[in-house]
């Protein structure tokens, strides 16, 4: 809470001078996630989160959904386990109204937040990453989930 997120002079004409690329990046970022989709499809328990249909998403990040009984493994082990094998992953955001400024604020009535917090595990998704990496990623929760 009140913090100054401006942007430097230098951190702006970074950004702009990324602008020219910025297709490309949407396209790899495209390309990595239906590779995800592609790999993962039979693997029970696991469902990579879709994009709003009607919409052109940036795919900034690609979310799998776990249900640990379908898949015989939580969030958290798989998501240490692949920490294990060198693969950068992490939780999804903590749900706003559990951080400390806005512990006693919470406005409404959430119902599936909780339920999504715990169940999410973000994968990489730089825009480095290669195909091959991504089959990688894959492979490895395959056998991780002992498919």
């Amino acid at each position: 809470v009140g913090y100054n997120y401006r942007m430097l002079n230098l951190q702006a004409a970074l950004g702009v001078s990324q602008m020219d690329e910025l297709e490309g990046f949407v396209q790899t970022k495209i390309r990595n996630y239906e590779k995800y989709k592609a790999e993962l499809a039979d693997v029970k328990g696991i469902e990579i989160l879709p994009f709003r249909h009607r919409t052109r998403s940036n795919h900034w990040f690609y979310s799998l959904l776990i249900d640990e009984v379908k898949l015989g493994i939580g969030r958290d082990e798989l998501m240490h386990r692949l920490i294990e094998e060198g693969i950068q992953c992490r939780p999804i955001w903590k749900l706003i109204h559990t951080l400390e400024p806005y512990k006693n604020f919470e406005a409404y009535r959430i119902e599936k937040a909780v339920y999504y917090e715990s169940h999410i595990l973000n994968l990489p998704c730089s825009t480095s990453l290669t195909t091959e990496e991504v089959v990688y990623v894959c492979d490895k929760i395959k056998e991780i989930a002992g498919r």
